[in-house]
């Protein structure tokens, strides 16, 4: 119907925006400064388009009446002979030219016709118009101009059936046009010669026919107001603009046929009126109408499972949702939990011990075997009508069951174990048992020191985690009354590590140097392969240049030797070897550079290694699972600090996402609350008991500012999710100092000033359980690394009642080395 050039087939607009956009609208834009597409209506004071040729301009309703002709289809009376019909051809009268020299510039058409009979030339306008006038540009020179003289016009909705609207029995003069008014209806038009002088010919050097789109308003599916000249506002479901009497195209229904059909099974169509798919769904799709899509669920770049509470025979798979499972549609999709042994793969499907909706999810695994080496990883599946199919699962995580379960007493041949006490620290664990001979009678206690800071491949990033360990290991040599008992897996490579660094040290303790080559040697004359790769080989030597025992203070002390310190530059000294030292492996920090992820950087030269950023699991439209931040382990905690940048205004979603996902109930502000950057947006409500929403979250201010300590001013947030009814909220506490770091300082103003705020922190922390503490200043590095560091000192001396600063800081720099880059600082 209508415009060829605009079809109507899948047009989601009326009128099209602007000239240069028309298709697939049903009417096209003739304004000058573009169209209302509902009205046609001109903007922006614009005026209807020229018409050609160029002495007229559409009008009326949409500008919608003017030549409707030009550039349609026409034909001509075949003629005495080819000549003129071929150089003087029909088209040449709808072409927009209406230069009057016919034989020099082959501008006008040439109807003929046998001698005695009349010449005829016909346009189709490709539609039912309604025309209004016609006008006819003749040609010039001698007396071939008069052929113009009688003639009359025709119009009909046939080739066959026509009705004469106009007349013409005058001279029209050469190089003249004449207007003959023709108020009919139809498709076709036909201009006949009618008597005068030579009837068989005439020459016409343009036709412009005025008119417009004709909509009988009298036989419409119209559900509103019907307009002749541009039809139905809004058709019945179904039926199709302008005039609602065409059913939709295949592929579309509804309301003005504007909405396109969903995936329906083998292509099949669906019902023009409420869109049902005749054969139902495609696989994976679903609704009446199709367009709800089961997505493949998948798990981000570099993810694994974590694998707790693991005994001699059982342990708990916990992983996060699985990427692109939509919200509501949780019930279509299950995990499994494949578990490897040996080169075999045994399937098992997840016992799912929380709704599926929850962010976290878990699974018990029974039945494994004792003291017994597992990789595990979580496989989502989607469900539908009868099928399954997984998706893209985690990376594997490794774990190696207990040889003995906490709790319990086991008993070996003759000998029985009882598990006692237990201490964790950030790195390894303290396990006290008691081991008894049941043929002797007699018993002694068993303290196992477990290291689980090395990593399944490689060594660790820095050495001085298993230095702490073996200092820790050596603290109860008074204890021990027999050999040193160290065992791995196969018992030579990790083994042969901390054997040859044991034994390095007490060497360069006592000879004031060492020799790695031969240590090693004299190992594997004892014992093949010990310290088995290349890699363990370079940590030796790599933990021999951190071994820094100056570095350990007893709190007692503490001022002397710090005051002893500055004094002979042994502060800076210290500070530049700490600067030299780097980690074994390099960073990797792809996601950070992602094109998606760029603007979420303030600073480019600060972003997080992939191995230690935490990924956001919320799904949220306008975000991906990146955030610049990193973990920091404590003394005693694994990720006890999420080291982050201040919110900008567009990443001030992805912290609340972050402290939900995480489970962080404290969060730390470095910054000034008056900061007037945008770049440095406030991200909670300012008043109390005033809501806001961030993303799929709603946060409550629950009290007014609060000043526990001079310092530190504390506020209460109430953080649920928006979709999940009945949440009560989790309770979090922001911690901010008072205006008693300048912004140009790289320190407060005093050193009182922490102490206050991380006794708040660490009571509210006691309250509320031990998740991670969220600490975030403007780059998330100078500020963050200050307070963080403290803090690990602060624990370390509670408990071992000694500092040691050096390793304090380079323990922090393992996940971001931005940390702590002044002097200043690392002597605060």
């Amino acid at each position: 119907m209508i415009y060829d050039a605009f079809p109507v087939t899948g047009a989601h607009c009326r009128f099209a925006s602007t000239a240069d956009s028309q298709g697939p609208c049903i009417f096209p834009c003739r304004c000058t400064q573009g169209c209302d597409t509902a009205t046609g209506d001109c903007l922006n004071g614009g005026r209807c388009e020229d018409d050609h040729p160029n002495d007229y301009q559409w009008s009326g309703t949409g500008c919608q009446t003017g030549n409707v002709g030009f550039g349609k289809t026409a034909w001509q009376s075949p003629g005495r002979d080819e000549y003129w019909s071929s150089k003087y051809p029909a088209r040449l009268a709808l072409d927009g030219n209406t230069d009057p020299d016919l034989e020099n510039h082959n501008s006008c058409a040439h109807p003929t016709a046998p001698s005695g009979t009349n010449a005829w030339w016909m346009v189709d306008l490709g539609d039912k118009y309604r025309i209004d006038r016609v006008i006819i540009y003749n040609r010039k020179k001698g007396s071939a101009w008069r052929r113009l003289k009688t003639f009359v016009l025709s119009v009909g909705n046939s080739r066959d059936s026509l009705t004469q609207c106009a007349s013409h029995n005058h001279d029209v003069g050469s190089e003249k046009s004449v207007t003959k008014s023709c108020q009919a209806v139809g498709r076709y038009l036909r201009f006949t010669r009618d008597g005068g002088s030579q009837p068989d010919s005439a020459g016409l050097c343009e036709v412009v026919i005025i008119g417009h789109l004709f909509i009988d308003c009298q036989q419409t599916y119209c559900s509103s107001t019907c307009d002749e000249v541009v039809g139905c506002d809004t058709c019945v479901a179904g039926r199709q603009q302008p005039d609602c009497k065409k059913a939709c195209d295949e592929g579309t229904y509804g309301v003005n046929c504007r909405e396109d059909c969903g995936h329906c099974k083998d292509n099949s169509p669906c019902n023009v009126v409420n869109g049902r798919c005749v054969k139902g769904c495609e696989d994976w799709y679903m609704t009446d109408v199709c367009k709800t899509n089961i997505p493949t669920p998948n798990f981000g770049i570099s993810q694994e499972p974590d694998v707790e509470d693991i005994t001699s025979s059982s342990a708990v798979v916990r992983w996060p949702k699985a990427n692109d499972i939509p919200s509501g549609l949780e019930s279509y999709y299950y995990y499994v939990v494949w578990l490897h042994v040996d080169g075999q793969r045994n399937g098992r499907k997840a016992d799912i011990t929380q709704t599926a909706d929850m962010d976290q999810l878990e699974s018990s695994v029974s039945g494994l075997a004792f003291n017994t080496h597992y990789s595990v990883k979580v496989e989502p599946y989607r469900q539908h009508n009868g099928k399954h199919e997984g998706g893209k699962a985690t990376d594997a995580a490794t774990f190696k069951t207990s040889c003995i379960d906490n709790g319990n007493t086991k008993t070996w041949g003759i000998f029985k174990t009882e598990f006692i006490s237990e201490e964790k620290f950030a790195d390894y664990v303290i396990r006290q048992y008691s081991l008894k001979n049941e043929a002797l009678k007699k018993m002694r206690r068993i303290r196992q020191f477990h290291f689980t800071g090395w990593p399944d491949k490689g060594t660790p990033e820095f050495a001085y985690p298993l230095l702490a360990f073996h200092r820790k290991v050596h603290s109860f040599d008074s204890e021990r009354r027999g050999p040193l008992v160290v065992h791995c897996s196969a018992g030579v490579g990790r083994t042969g590590t901390f054997i040859a660094i044991d034994f390095l040290i007490d060497q360069a303790k006592a000879e004031d140097k060492v020799d790695v080559f031969h240590c090693v040697s004299r190992l594997r004359t004892q014992r093949m392969n010990m310290v088995q790769t290349l890699d363990q080989y370079i940590y030796v030597y790599q933990a021999l240049i951190e071994f820094h025992e100056e570095a350990v203070i007893p709190c007692s002390l503490l001022r002397q030797t710090f005051d002893k310190m500055c004094r002979n530059r042994q502060l800076a000294q210290q500070f530049e070897r700490l600067n030299a030292l780097e980690p074994v492996r390099k960073n990797v920090k792809r996601e950070a550079l992602e094109p998606n992820n760029l603007a979420k950087n303030r600073f480019t030269e600060i972003v997080p290694d992939d191995r230690f950023r935490p990924y956001l699991l919320t799904p949220w439209k306008e975000g991906t699972n990146y955030i610049n931040a990193v973990y920091v382990n404590g003394y005693k905690e694994r990720n006890a600090y999420i080291i982050t940048q201040s919110p900008m205004t567009a990443t001030v979603v992805d912290l609340w996402r972050l402290l939900n996902d995480h489970e962080s109930r404290t969060v730390v502000m470095l910054d000034h609350s008056d900061v007037t950057d945008d770049e440095c947006a406030i991200y909670w409500p300012n008043q109390t008991d005033e809501k806001c929403k961030y993303g799929p979250f709603e946060v409550e201010r629950v009290d007014t500012d609060s000043t526990e300590k001079a310092n530190v001013t504390v506020r209460e947030f109430k953080l649920s999710k928006s979709s999940r009814s009945g949440d009560s909220g989790t309770v979090i506490k922001q911690f901010q100092l008072n205006n008693s770091w300048s912004r140009d300082s790289p320190l407060p103003s005093n050193a009182t000033v922490l102490v206050d705020l991380l006794d708040a922190v660490e009571k509210w922390q006691q309250q509320n359980g031990n998740g991670p503490i969220v600490i975030h200043c403007t780059d998330g590095a100078s500020r963050s690394g200050l307070v963080c560091a403290a803090s690990y000192l602060l624990e370390h001396m509670k408990v071992e009642q000694e500092v040691d600063v050096f390793h304090a800081v380079q323990h922090i720099r393992t996940t971001r080395p931005q940390l702590i880059t002044h002097l200043v600082s690392g002597g605060h």
